[in-house]
C-alpha cells in the first residue's frame, strides 16, 4: 500500500511540475508557408488573442528559438497526456489519500519556498515601525507614576513589563498597527514586480491600465471591506486591553 501511495503522490506531483512548466512556455503555433516566387520557406507564429488568433512571420534569427521552445511545449503536452493515462488506469479508492498528500506537498514546497524573500521584504518595515514605536511608548509608560507604584509594591520583571507596561502602551501601537497589517495584506506592487509574483497589486495596475472597471470596483470593495473590518477588531480590541475605554452599563 505505501508503495502504491508512493506511486500515485509521484504521478500527481510530476503532473502539477509539468504543468507549472507548461504555463510559464507561450501558448502558440508554427505553420511554415513556401513563397511560390523564391522558393524560400517562411515560419509563422500564430497565437490566441482577443479579436481572435494571430499571425506573426518570425524573423530569421529568433526562428531556432522559437522552434525549442515550441518542441519543448509539445514535449510536455506529451508528458501530460501520459501522466493522466497512469492516473485513470488506477482505482478511485487508491487515489484519495495519496492525491491530497501530493497535492499539499507541490502546493506547500512551492507556496512556501518562494514566499520567503517576498515576506521579508514586505515585513521588514513594518516591523520597524512597530518597533520604533513600542519603544518610545513604553519609554513614556515606564517614567509614569503608575509604574513607580507599582514598583514599590514589589512587582518586578516580566510581571511589571507585560502585565503593567506593555498593556498601557500597546493602545497607541494598535492604532498605527491596522493600516500597516491592511498594507500587508493587499500587498506591494514593487515587491510583487520585482519577485514576479501575480499579486493583488499588479491585477489592480493592470485593470486600471486595461479599463476594466469591474475588477476595479471589486478591489476597493475588497480594500474597504478589510479596512473597516481591521478597525473594527482594533475598536474592540481597545476595550479587552484597557478596561477605562469599556462602555460602563447604567451610566447615563
Amino acid at each position: 500500500m505505501a508503495t502504491l501511495t508512493s506511486h500515485i503522490a509521484h504521478i500527481i506531483s510530476s503532473f502539477y511540475h509539468t504543468l507549472l512548466e507548461l504555463h510559464a512556455i507561450p501558448d502558440f503555433c508554427i505553420s511554415r508557408k513556401k513563397n511560390k516566387k523564391t522558393g524560400k520557406v517562411y515560419l509563422y507564429k500564430q497565437e490566441s488573442t482577443r479579436n481572435g488568433r494571430k499571425q506573426t512571420k518570425i524573423k530569421a534569427a529568433e526562428e531556432a528559438d522559437y522552434l525549442s521552445l515550441y518542441e519543448k511545449r509539445q514535449k510536455l503536452k506529451a508528458r501530460l497526456r501520459e501522466l493522466k493515462a497512469q492516473y485513470k488506469t488506477l482505482s478511485f479508492k487508491d487515489r484519495g489519500a495519496a492525491a491530497l498528500i501530493a497535492h499539499c506537498k507541490s502546493i506547500g514546497v512551492h507556496v512556501f519556498g518562494s514566499s520567503v524573500l517576498p515576506s521579508i521584504s514586505l515585513s521588514m518595515f513594518t516591523m520597524a515601525s512597530i518597533a520604533r514605536f513600542t519603544r518610545s511608548e513604553m519609554i513614556e509608560v515606564l517614567d509614569s507614576d503608575y509604574m513607580l507604584l507599582a514598583e514599590s509594591k514589589g512587582i518586578s520583571g516580566p510581571a511589571l513589563i507585560f502585565r503593567h507596561a506593555l498593556r498601557n502602551a500597546l493602545i497607541p501601537i494598535i492604532t498605527v498597527l491596522a493600516p500597516l497589517i491592511v498594507d500587508l495584506m493587499t500587498g506591494s506592487l514593487v515587491v510583487e514586480k520585482i519577485f514576479a509574483i501575480p499579486g493583488v497589486g499588479s491585477l489592480l495596475v493592470t485593470a486600471i491600465q486595461s479599463n476594466d472597471y469591474n475588477v476595479v470596483i471589486g478591489l476597493s470593495f475588497i480594500y474597504s471591506a478589510m479596512y473597516i473590518g481591521i478597525m473594527l477588531v482594533v475598536d474592540l480590541l481597545y476595550g479587552i486591553i484597557d478596561p477605562r475605554i469599556r462602555l460602563a452599563k447604567g451610566d447615563d
